[in-house]
């Protein structure tokens, strides 16, 4: 039996499609901004959008450059001129040639949702193209419509939504050249990937999957064989050296050392030494170091009297070398420090921090190494799903029926991560396409486990590829269970 629906080509009526998700995705963009003014009103930057806590050194930089001719940030110490690269914010800087600095900011919020609209469109042009389901894709688009986690984004001065967006272009077109094996199509992946990267550098490791497909090619050592995948390597690389060579050399002529992404890992943020060994320390066990999180490691040793901390230490960040009283004294000794800072000060609490992380790996090996790890990738996975949301108890505008929009968002997250996984990796291993799954799955690995990071937001440009990934198992399923072409 075949399943057939009278929908709208997908391909034909795209126009069509691109305004209808564009109108649901301002109704739902109007009502955050509505609720987001109502809850944080003091971080409106325009009548639109809204400033999160990095846009200082994004278009923050941006407006420097305007101003003075300089593009860097204050991070509280001192300039830092090779912090964030500038691409983000390259249209920030052409919206400032004819408009004032709130409008400019609105333009950027339209040019966001504007991009996160055709995206959502090549989404399901990309899911169309690989299961030739018309009426799956359908689902698909609705469940795009339906998510708001990225959406959210858009609104605010950071680059959240334009790398979901360009993530999407980027395995549309990496989908495309491996259909049709052209030199242009590889080409125009690479503008895209040399994009996403220069919005979050960490996605440079998508390199990674594309050069093993290279590396297939390769049935024996020949000349001409290598020479091809040398030739792909610089077609797809071209664009991202183009891109990052300007900012590569102008840094170099600042502090005479090659800077092809940013100053040092954190984007040259004023840490101190303490907090690093802060984060060294209560990551060896497990623990969360957002300090803006009511139940994380962090508000209990950077405490904000605006969050009521609910954090007690838990027996098992404990060794035979340290005790209560001893964490209390470091505790106490840590938080003198972001008050009045002190060199000797930062040193002491710096070498305590590490004393006890050592002492905590060289006594507990099998937590530090093994049980550690799992912990924090269950604070990066494990969660409602609906955290950004301005939808809250605690916001003026709050009213018990919103509870429905979050348990929707929260319902979306997790058929993400139980079906979408899962699907994703079916999807990557039935069209020998490992982009697909090697996204996600290098981000579980590269947060929680290699930096430490457990922020959810980290994990959200990913989410419209595990919808792709759940849409692609309901189709398998329908299809095995009900012997219908759908």
């Amino acid at each position: 039996m075949n399943l057939k629906l009278h929908l709208p080509d997908i391909k034909k009526y795209r126009l069509h499609l691109f305004v209808f998700i564009l109108v649901i995705k301002l109704f739902q963009t109007g009502y955050f901004i509505y609720l987001t003014k109502c809850s944080n009103p003091e971080i409106e930057i325009g009548d639109i959008t809204f400033a999160s806590g990095d846009t200082f050194s994004y278009t923050g930089a941006m407006e420097n450059y305007n101003q003075t001719g300089s593009y860097y940030f204050y991070n509280g110490k001192e300039n830092v001129y090779a912090g964030r690269l500038p691409h983000y914010s390259i249209p920030y800087l052409l919206f400032r040639q004819f408009a004032s600095q709130p409008l400019a900011y609105d333009l950027l919020a339209i040019f966001q949702l504007l991009i996160e609209c055709i995206a959502t469109y090549y989404l399901i042009r990309l899911f169309l193209n690989i299961t030739n389901s018309n009426i799956f894709s359908y689902i698909l688009l609705g469940i795009c419509l339906l998510a708001s986690n990225a959406t959210v984004f858009s609104i605010y001065a950071s680059p959240e939504s334009l790398s979901c967006s360009l993530l999407i272009f980027t395995l549309y077109h990496y989908h495309k050249f491996l259909k049709e094996p052209t030199n242009t199509n590889l080409f125009i992946t690479g503008i895209f990937i040399g994009l996403l990267v220069t919005l979050k550098a960490y996605f440079v490791i998508l390199f990674i999957p594309i050069g093993i497909q290279f590396l297939q090619e390769i049935k024996d050592i020949q000349w001409i064989t290598l020479r091809r995948i040398i030739a792909k390597t610089l077609i797809i690389s071209t664009p991202l050296i183009i891109l990052l060579s300007p900012w590569t050399i102008r840094n170099y002529t600042l502090y005479k050392r090659l800077i092809p992404l940013q100053i040092n890992s954190t984007a040259g943020y004023n840490y101190t030494n303490a907090e690093l060994a802060f984060r060294r320390f209560v990551t060896a066990w497990g623990g969360d170091f957002i300090h803006w999180e009511k139940t994380s490691a962090g508000c209990y040793f950077i405490p904000n009297p605006e969050i009521p901390c609910e954090f007690k230490m838990p027996a098992y960040a404990y060794t035979s070398k340290y005790s209560q009283t001893d964490i209390d004294s470091l505790r106490a000794k840590f938080i003198r420090l972001q008050k009045h800072y002190t060199e000797p000060l930062d040193k002491e609490v710096t070498a305590t921090f590490d004393r006890f992380t050592r002492e905590y790996k060289n006594e507990k090996p099998f937590q530090s190494h093994i049980i550690a790890p799992n912990r924090l990738i269950s604070e990066f996975l494990v969660h409602s799903g609906s955290y950004y949301l301005p939808i809250h108890s605690a916001n003026p505008c709050f009213h018990p029926l919103q509870l429905s929009i979050k348990l929707s968002q929260s319902l979306l997250y997790w058929m993400s991560l139980i079906i979408g996984i899962p699907g994703i990796i079916l999807l990557s291993a039935r069209n020998k396409n490992y982009l697909f799954a090697f996204t996600p799955i290098s981000l579980i690995i590269l947060f929680p486990i290699i930096f430490h990071f457990t922020e959810a937001r980290y994990f959200r440009t990913v989410e419209p590829v595990l919808y792709t990934g759940a849409s692609y198992l309901l189709l398998e399923v329908y299809k095995r269970f009900f012997k219908v072409t759908a």
